[in-house]
């Protein structure tokens, strides 16, 4: 979950945390971009490798899910 309270963009560095090798977060709300996935997993919605940064816009948040090659 990040999340910007301010009221200029911030950058977040995606956080690591996932063991298996080819895991990365799956954006699930970004309410910068009204993206809100409905729950169809799949290659529509973007996904994130730990260590690079993502930029939050103001007043925004980015909910994160964890996805494994292997599910």
């Amino acid at each position: 979950l990040l999340i910007n309270a301010h009221s200029a963009p911030v950058t977040f560095t995606v956080p690591d945390g996932l063991s298996s090798p080819g895991a990365s977060w799956q954006v699930v709300v970004d309410t910068s971009t009204g993206l809100v996935h409905d729950g169809v997993w799949g290659p529509t919605s973007p996904e994130l490798t730990a260590g690079p940064t993502v930029e939050v816009g103001s007043r925004c948040m980015i909910v994160l899910r964890a996805t494994r090659p292997d599910r």
